[in-house]
């Protein structure tokens, strides 16, 4: 139990750590109890089978072991590490824009060489002409904001940062839907909050700190779908279905599903580039 309390004082609380230092005492009393839970929650480790943390530190278990990674382990500073990535994440939607571009020439030929690109209905499901035609100009759309959000920051405001250590959303990284459209006083630098975070950023968790830079750039398109979303005739961009969690649910997705989903977005643009069998943490 002592190692166990000076591992988790190893992490700050903006990195999964309790909000206090433990006492290394070897006791397992309240304090050291929530932090426990309060660190699988931050990094989303859950009871095998079920969706909730348990608040158990095995031998062998992964919450002991992402105690032993310790801290930082691959990105030390999220929120600049993000600012670093946009210029290779404009890159993937640009190719992903592209593929969207030719998908929509080929469309009306009666034999277009070289077909349709498959991320299309693999992705975003889209069968008929009519889906994938809708689907493509929707997409496009989508993408475009998404350039104009990591391509022009307004004065005054910040578009990542780190999750705060009061709130425990479970994910890489989590944004607000049309959260880039919100208006802000430009003297007081303040938009709409939810549990005091305001609702026009993009938030980094301690989990995404141990993705690789290619599973970052995906959980960032990943964001940025939801970001800018709900607005310009855009509809609102949820969570039905993760490609790396839950497989079966995602390919059953229809039409209508996936182009509300932002997991598509992202699986959709690193298909474009070669990489649709990238692999995320689960």
């Amino acid at each position: 139990m002592r190692k166990i309390q000076a591992a988790l004082n190893r992490f700050s609380p903006l990195e999964g750590g309790p909000i206090k230092a433990l006492v290394v005492d070897g006791i397992a009393g309240k304090l050291t109890k929530e932090a426990i839970h309060r660190f699988q929650r931050k990094f989303d480790i859950k009871l095998r089978g079920k969706d909730v943390d348990d608040g158990i530190v095995d031998v062998d278990g992964p919450t002991i072991e992402r105690l032993r990674a310790g801290p930082d382990v691959l990105i030390p500073n999220a929120p600049a590490f993000f600012l670093s990535e946009i210029p290779q994440v404009i890159g993937i939607i640009t190719a992903a824009q592209g593929t969207l571009s030719l998908a929509l020439a080929r469309l009306d030929l009666p034999n277009p060489l070289g077909g349709i690109p498959a991320g299309l209905e693999k992705h975003f499901h889209a069968k008929t002409n009519a889906e994938k035609r809708n689907t493509i100009q929707l997409a496009q759309k989508v993408y475009l904001r998404m350039q104009t959000a990591i391509g022009h920051v307004p004065v005054g405001r910040v578009l990542a940062l780190d999750e705060p250590p009061k709130t425990e959303v479970r994910s890489f990284m989590f944004s607000f839907m049309g959260g880039f459209n919100l208006p802000f006083d430009p003297k007081t630098k303040r938009v709409p909050q939810w549990e005091g975070v305001d609702v026009d950023r993009i938030y980094v968790t301690p989990k995404a700190r141990a993705m690789t830079s290619e599973q970052f750039r995906y959980a960032m398109i990943h964001e940025l779908a939801h970001y800018v979303s709900d607005a310009d005739g855009m509809p609102p961009i949820d969570d039905f279905a993760y490609f790396h969690r839950q497989r079966a649910k995602y390919d059953a997705l229809n039409n209508f599903a996936s182009i509300r989903n932002a997991d598509c977005y992202s699986r959709f643009a690193f298909e474009a580039i070669g990489r649709g069998d990238l692999q995320i943490m689960p």
